[in-house]
């Protein structure tokens, strides 16, 4: 799984205008029934905060695609 949450978080850096996207469907994997056993949410949306850290992410869209996937995850 590791390789996983490796290949979106190297993903993102590439293609920052893809971030919010992707973590929104980070998100609602993580907090949908049984899908948070195969997809490394966790990781993923620490590594994207990182990201968002270093400006490669504007920040109030993350917060709103994660708090929508989360949302409609649940």
């Amino acid at each position: 799984m590791d390789h996983m949450a490796h290949d979106v978080i190297a993903y993102i850096t590439a293609h920052p205008e893809m971030a919010i996207l992707v973590i929104g469907v980070t998100a609602f994997a993580e907090s949908f029934a049984f899908v948070s056993f195969v997809v490394p949410g966790f990781s993923i949306l620490v590594a994207a905060g990182g990201l968002v850290q270093h400006g490669l992410i504007e920040p109030y869209g993350a917060i709103t695609a994660a708090f929508v996937g989360a949302v409609l995850g649940d």
